[in-house]
């Protein structure tokens, strides 16, 4: 995922761009560099910008049984850009090629992917906007014929409404320049998902309880019932007052996995927040390394149920009837979504 973040003054900006790599032995690992090409809505290519991968923020996940690894990279850099041109500007970003063992794309390792982020800037909204940046401070393993509930969710520095679909993923194919410096404007095309697949149903999922991706929370969740690597992509749509101003894609790669995660690694604590007890009868309270702003309770279609009085050192549930909620914690740190359950 391609964002942007205004820095208040002037022409800066923070630029980040967010990656996940298989980490086995056979694979080639993370880039070092990463390249992201602007264009203006005409396709003219206004400037490029080669970033660093930020080491303090890579984050590995294993499971327990099969050597399943996937590490998120982050590529972080201060850029000047002046957003002038009418009609918006595109960021994009192209790699080749996937792994060779994703389970819903077939000759996947001679296919690449590419990545987007839209500005529509028509001289009614401010130019020094700040795009989502995604919640997911980690890769993704779920357990087989296990139910799940994934954060694929974003938060927005400016407060624009968020909404979730899933799309199709752009194609790139070249394997004689699987790094390009300046990624072009068009893609190659969209990659077509095999063996019955399809981007509203990237993995296969219990008929009981298939796995949805929630258009207003981006909390994707269901019960899994087939092992394997998957991939999918998140189109996430930024509103303000009414008018779409933005959209980003986010390529995920999803491991079903017949055992647990086993570890996580230690370049950054993965959840800033703890909740205890859970499963919640009455009373819980909350332990976290950050000042909270706002807790509130959601269902999985993004309904508010219950917003927390944050003076209170324990909280309660005693008007929620029994069930499985989100619980949503927001601070200056980012977001986060945790799943609770009231017995």
């Amino acid at each position: 995922m391609i964002s942007y973040k205004y820095l208040g003054s002037g022409t800066q900006y923070e630029l980040q761009l967010d990656l996940y790599f298989e980490c086995l032995p056979s694979t080639v690992g993370h880039d070092l560099m990463s390249s992201i090409g602007v264009y203006d809505s005409a396709g003219i290519s206004v400037d490029f910008f080669n970033i660093p991968a930020d080491t303090s923020t890579i984050v590995t996940v294993t499971d327990s049984c099969n050597g399943i690894c996937i590490r998120k990279v982050s590529y972080i850099d201060t850029v000047s850009f002046s957003f002038q041109a009418t009609g918006g500007y595109v960021f994009r970003y192209e790699r080749c090629c996937f792994s060779t063992t994703l389970t819903n794309l077939q000759n996947s390792g001679s296919i690449g992917f590419g990545l987007i982020t839209n500005f529509f800037y028509t001289g009614s909204n401010t130019p020094n906007n700040s795009s989502p940046t995604s919640n997911s401070s980690s890769g993704f393993i779920v357990q087989n014929n296990q139910a799940f509930s994934l954060d694929f969710s974003a938060t927005d520095p400016d407060g624009d409404q968020l909404t979730y679909t899933f799309t199709s993923t752009p194609q790139y194919l070249s394997q004689f320049s699987p790094k390009p410096l300046n990624p072009s404007f068009n893609p190659n095309g969209c990659i077509s998902l095999s063996g019955g697949y399809s981007n509203s149903m990237p993995i296969a999922s219990s008929s009981s309880n298939p796995a949805i991706l929630y258009p207003t929370t981006g909390i994707y969740s269901g019960t899994p019932v087939l092992n394997g690597l998957f991939i999918m992509t998140v189109l996430i749509t930024e509103t303000r007052n009414g008018s779409t101003i933005g959209t980003s894609t986010r390529t995920i790669p999803l491991a079903v996995s017949p055992c647990l995660v086993s570890s996580i690694g230690k370049n950054e604590v993965i959840s800033k927040n703890k909740v205890f007890p859970n499963p919640i009868l009455n009373r819980f309270k909350i332990q976290s390394q950050s000042k909270l702003e706002r807790v509130y309770i959601q269902d999985f279609k993004g309904k508010i149920l219950k917003e927390l009085n944050l003076n209170n050192n324990e909280f309660e549930l005693t008007d929620l009837p029994s069930g499985i909620y989100l619980l949503r914690l927001e601070s200056k740190a980012g977001t986060e979504t945790k799943k609770i359950i009231k017995q």
